[in-house]
């Protein structure tokens, strides 16, 4: 069902059809089912995606780690990651918890995670065209871009044009002038862990030390989280969009953290995990981008038909029952109407 509602081009699994006798396995359950699914409901619609993740286009980013090697968090096979492979990673485990413990885990953990805020993201590269980004109501440059005056302009008129951009003082430095009157000075102002951060009405702590650059705008900008020392996260407006600016170079922890072991049926964590600051302004800009929940603990895909009129997906990825109550954040639900799933595999 993840596939088909993924918009996916083929959908299948590699062998196991049949069992040794020649009757349909399980697998060939759920196949043959799929594709009465489809027949009876026809398409589900287009997939629901209002983020963007955006990589640069010689990033080789992968995975933290996988089944095709024992080395972790490396790029192109064999480069360690950057601070802004850290990035991306950390962004990706905001909207895909676990996902870093996909093929390291007997029942399969990370393959098909819980999804905080809906399944709502698609990661692109930095030679994605202008039309393509403004497809997006919100682009988050998710790693470091090589920059360039190309990358710099279209970014500029995906903001003027309605979208939102998030980025980090360390990618505003590496596009010529920085963008919309906006870049990244010289001056650099270290912090200690436990650095308290006022957000809105509330302060916290932070868990890890961090660097802060210095921003240089002609424009106005709303603070969105500071500390003592200064802005961590600001907002400017150009045109129809805006942009959200993190003082940071990359987000991340400047001093690693324990890098841990790899192992079977164990979780696995990042040296250089997201600021407590970025979580929080990046979680109010996932959350707005909701149009419907389900739960604690679930995963959800929305695929939209026509005006008003969607299909859901709500997944229960674990062994344990969990309660869903389907709400919407934009609107009310006149009539849902339950599309049932063979589950002749059981």
């Amino acid at each position: 069902v993840n596939h088909i509602l993924y918009n996916c081009i083929a959908v299948g699994f590699e062998s196991g059809f049949l069992d040794n006798k020649g009757n349909l396995s399980p697998i060939g359950k759920i196949q043959q089912s799929a594709n009465q699914w489809v027949q009876k409901y026809g398409n589900p619609g287009t997939m629901y995606t209002p983020v963007a993740v955006m990589c640069d286009f010689f990033s080789g980013w992968s995975f933290p780690r996988h089944l095709y090697t024992s080395h972790v968090f490396r790029v192109w096979g064999n480069l360690p990651y950057d601070e802004g492979d850290y990035l991306t990673d950390g962004v990706l485990s905001m909207l895909y918890p676990e996902y870093r413990d996909a093929s390291y885990f007997h029942d399969e953990t990370g393959f098909i995670s819980l999804t905080p805020y809906g399944d709502i993201a698609d990661c692109i590269l930095s030679d994605a065209p202008l039309w393509l980004l403004k497809q997006y109501p919100v682009l988050v440059i998710g790693g470091k871009l090589t920059g360039g005056h190309e990358v710099k302009d279209k970014l500029e008129e995906y903001v003027r044009a309605g979208g939102h951009l998030v980025i980090t003082a360390g990618n505003l430095e590496n596009l010529p002038e920085g963008l919309l009157g906006v870049k990244a000075g010289q001056k650099e102002f270290p912090l200690d862990k436990e650095t308290v951060v006022a957000f809105g009405d509330n302060t916290f702590t932070e868990e890890s030390g961090f660097t802060i650059r210095e921003i240089i705008s002609t424009e106005k900008a709303t603070i969105l989280a500071s500390c003592p020392k200064g802005s961590l996260a600001m907002e400017y407006a150009a045109g129809s969009g805006k942009m959200t600016v993190f003082t940071s170079a990359f987000g991340v922890a400047s001093g690693p953290g324990s890098f841990g072991e790899s192992e079977i049926d164990k979780s696995f964590t990042t040296p250089y995990p997201l600021l407590k600051q970025v979580e929080r302004v990046m979680d109010q800009i996932f959350s707005a981008t909701e149009i419907f929940t389900a739960g604690e603990g679930l995963s959800l895909i929305t695929c939209s038909k026509n005006k008003n009129d969607y299909t859901v997906a709500i997944g229960n990825n674990t062994w344990q029952e969990k309660p869903f109550a389907l709400s919407s954040k934009s609107g009310k639900i006149v009539s849902v109407e339950e599309l049932p799933l063979e589950c002749g595999e059981r």
